[in-house]
């Protein structure tokens, strides 16, 4: 009988060489469904061997044990062990598109507005009140601020205290040049307190400062900043902020905290007098047309923009289908510009910062570091091209020659 035909020969895989791109971060953070949906498109370049760091090795194993990586994605948030990893960095020194080392600058808000301000982009017009140095969030363990317990915590009580019926509204915030000059005539007898507050210079000499606090406004040093403004404090990673209303128009205080049920703030019309247990920026309270607007960066030339209505207004979030509704916001050339701006300072590719348009000036009120949009496909397949590109063009730039980016989207489209 004939031979049968020999089966062919099991072809053997081609092995590709990748790139070695270490993730590094809280598990939570990088398990979210928005960075996993980032991860993945990442992976499927099929450029990249994708190395997570896992919480049980970055606090438990010598960083000389780390895997070493040709490029990172690193960084910080409550509990991550930030000296600890820096000496990973300097120690291997991997291609960081976010810059580590200055992300414990957004633990503290006067450093961040100090750097905005010294590269004239706009801030809203400030007072710093410092008392003592309480900012030091390197190696923090597992200290979270703004609980969602204490936040559920505090909106049960406001319930038991007001009934829904009868809950006080915030002021009106909109004001006119008379009534300001009015309001400043009518209670600039009717002061509360006069602070006196020791800090040191740069040659460690005491300084005494002098804060007072007025119905209508506070003066610190001869500076004076009316009501209704912003108190902030100088902790990032202190989301008690509140916002305080002139008597002339009924006083009180508004207290926003991060979105819980369907709450972003709420006002307590009895409580008029600024917090002094530490260190506080006081900032103009802007006029605005109701929406706070989010910046996200991907490198210097791609900023995705979207608006939210203002925690400010009646702290009652708008929802659809469960999420908080935003809508897609056009940057204009000066906005533009302060997201480059804003990349270049920070030496953070990935970014997230606050807009207040206002009177025809668009102002920073945030600068949040490593921040992504949630829920849009889109913007998932931008970053992870861009990322790629940022990454490639620092460890091997032939590699985009060969595998341009077109080609790689050819490739997503089918796949996805």
């Amino acid at each position: 009988p004939p031979t049968p035909n020999p089966k062919p020969p099991t072809p053997i895989p081609i092995k590709l060489d990748k790139h070695t791109l270490g993730i590094c971060a809280m598990q939570k953070k990088i398990h979210s469904p928005h960075m996993q949906q980032i991860l993945e498109f990442i992976n499927n370049f099929n450029d990249f061997e994708l190395i997570e760091f896992t919480e049980e090795m970055i606090f438990n194993e010598e960083v000389e044990k780390w895997p070493i990586v040709e490029s990172m994605i690193v960084f910080f948030s409550t509990g991550f062990p930030y000296s600890k990893v820096l000496k990973y960095i300097n120690l291997r020194k991997p291609f960081l598109p976010n810059d580590f080392e200055i992300q414990k600058i957004f633990w503290d808000r006067i450093k961040v507005m100090t750097l905005l301000k010294e590269n004239n982009i706009p801030i809203p017009n400030e007072i710093i009140v410092e008392r003592e140095a309480e900012v030091n969030n390197e190696d923090q363990t597992n200290i979270e601020l703004n609980t969602s317990q204490e936040i559920e915590e505090m909106i049960d009580k406001y319930n038991e205290e007001y009934e829904e019926e009868n809950k006080p509204k915030a002021p009106a915030l909109i004001r006119t040049e008379s009534d300001s000059n009015k309001s400043d005539e009518m209670n600039s007898i009717k002061l509360y307190d006069i602070e006196k507050i020791i800090t040191k210079n740069d040659k460690g000499e005491e300084i005494i400062n002098e804060l007072k606090e007025y119905d209508e406004y506070i003066v610190y040093n001869g500076k004076k900043i009316m009501k209704p403004f912003v108190e902030k404090p100088r902790n990032g990673d202190d989301h008690n902020i509140y916002i305080y209303y002139p008597m002339s128009h009924g006083g009180g205080q508004t207290r926003l905290f991060r979105k819980t049920r369907n709450l972003s703030s709420l006002y307590y019309p009895n409580i008029n007098k600024i917090r002094r247990d530490k260190s506080y920026i006081y900032e103009e309270y802007l006029q605005t047309d109701g929406f706070d607007i989010k910046v996200y960066t991907v490198g210097e030339n791609y900023a995705h923009a979207e608006a939210r209505k203002s925690p400010s207004l009646d702290g009652i979030v708008e929802r659809s289908k469960g999420k908080e509704v935003r809508y897609p916001v056009n940057l204009n050339p000066e906005e533009k510009e302060i997201a480059r701006k804003i990349v270049k300072i920070f030496k953070q590719n990935i970014c997230g910062f606050d807009i207040l348009r206002s009177k025809g000036i668009s102002y920073v009120c945030d600068v949040n570091g490593w921040s992504f949009v949630k829920g849009n496909k889109k913007y998932f397949q931008d970053c992870a091209i861009l990322l790629r590109k940022i990454i490639l063009s620092n460890i091997d730039p032939n590699l985009l020659i060969k595998h341009p980016i077109s080609m790689q989207i050819a490739i997503l489209s089918i796949i996805f």
